[in-house]
């Protein structure tokens, strides 16, 4: 934002260039108040700007159990950011939504005073299941590879056998031959 003098900008420009994020956020104060969100928040969790402005962000999420989240967790990691320039990532999946997410909460703060929180939330849903779809291609992978092995083993082991049993086979037709031989010779006067 100071690189480009994006704070110069009117404050409606700068709200509709924060409204068009791909990655939603949410402000906090130090009591956990949300003062500020961009529309992509809105729009990924379906809310209205006045169902969550000024609202306690654990009281929401209690309150609107429906969106399924590790409450303590993200508690934990607020309380552990504020006294530090640590930013803290986790992911988490909203069932609601049905949304993976990265979450990265940050403080901020201006001359060693506390402002508040800024709460990052990092669409990865399209990641998670590329990588599904890959494990579950990897496995198929494997097991064609495995009955692949296992057909050559066979065809191994059908070759080992097939060639005593052939020489088993022409052994005893060489016997059959024989005794068919010897058959026709006991009436024979010249044998």
């Amino acid at each position: 934002m100071f690189k480009f003098d994006f704070l110069k900008i009117a404050p409606i420009a700068l709200q509709l260039i924060v409204d068009r994020m791909s990655d939603s956020y949410i402000v906090l104060n130090d009591d956990m108040v949300i003062t500020d969100f961009n529309q992509t928040f809105l729009s990924i969790f379906k809310l209205r700007s006045e169902e969550i402005r000024s609202k306690n962000l654990l009281d929401f999420f209690n309150d609107n159990k429906k969106y399924q989240t590790d409450i303590k967790k993200m508690e934990k990691a607020i309380e552990k950011t504020r006294n530090s320039d640590e930013t803290i990532s986790y992911e988490q999946k909203f069932e609601k939504v049905n949304k993976y997410f990265t979450i990265e909460i940050t403080s901020i703060s201006s001359e060693n005073a506390s402002l508040g929180t800024l709460i990052m939330l990092k669409d990865i849903t399209q990641h998670k299941r590329d990588m599904e779809t890959i494990r579950n291609n990897q496995d198929i992978l494997m097991e064609r590879e495995r009955l692949a092995s296992l057909g050559q083993l066979i065809g191994g082991i059908a070759h080992n056998l097939k060639t005593p049993i052939m020489s088993i086979s022409g052994a005893t037709a060489g016997i059959s031959d024989l005794i068919k031989e010897y058959d026709l010779s006991i009436d024979n006067p010249q044998v």
